[in-house]
């Protein structure tokens, strides 16, 4: 869907949706040799996602719980949102600081969260790779929906962090 206009709660929901998305740094809290392979990587947490979203034994409460775990625990959420707040950063406080790392994550989660309910049997197709750097690698990825629909382009950047996630 095309949108000329955007409100100021869409430009945040698009904003986030391209740091999670297109310039989000995986992290990976597992250490097997899957990790290791960025596509692989890519393609085991696509499949989680879709368990996840395909489950319907469970409600609405338990995946927004499964899917924060699954953010806390497979995306450094932390650099994601200094690289949300950009320059303003560096201008916060740290006592802002603290209090916006646990806002943005609801507001992920919330925001994903209502989403998920909405699956409807999308398709993660892993593609091409490029190093980034020594340790970081770019993977894209599309979402396919159903037939005659138009696919997403998903890119991210797969990696261990400093933390060592």
């Amino acid at each position: 869907m095309l949108m000329t206009k955007t409100s100021p709660t869409r430009r945040i929901l698009l904003t986030v949706s391209l740091a999670l998305l297109v310039s989000a740094t995986v992290a990976t809290a597992a250490s097997s040799q899957q990790d290791d392979d960025p596509v692989q990587f890519v393609r085991s947490l696509g499949q989680q996602a879709v368990g996840l979203l395909a489950d319907d034994t469970i409600s609405s409460t338990d995946r927004e719980r499964e899917f924060r775990e699954l953010l806390i625990d497979r995306f450094d959420m932390p650099s994601i949102g200094r690289l949300v707040m950009g320059r303003h950063w560096r201008q916060a406080s740290v006592a802002q600081r603290d209090l916006f790392g646990p806002l943005f994550e609801d507001f992920v989660v919330g925001t994903y969260s209502r989403r998920l309910d909405a699956y409807r049997g999308e398709q993660l197709t892993v593609g091409r790779t490029r190093k980034v750097g020594k340790k970081v690698t770019a993977v894209g990825s599309q979402v396919t929906r159903g037939r005659g629909s138009r696919s997403t382009s998903i890119g991210c950047f797969t990696g261990k962090t400093v933390a060592g996630l």
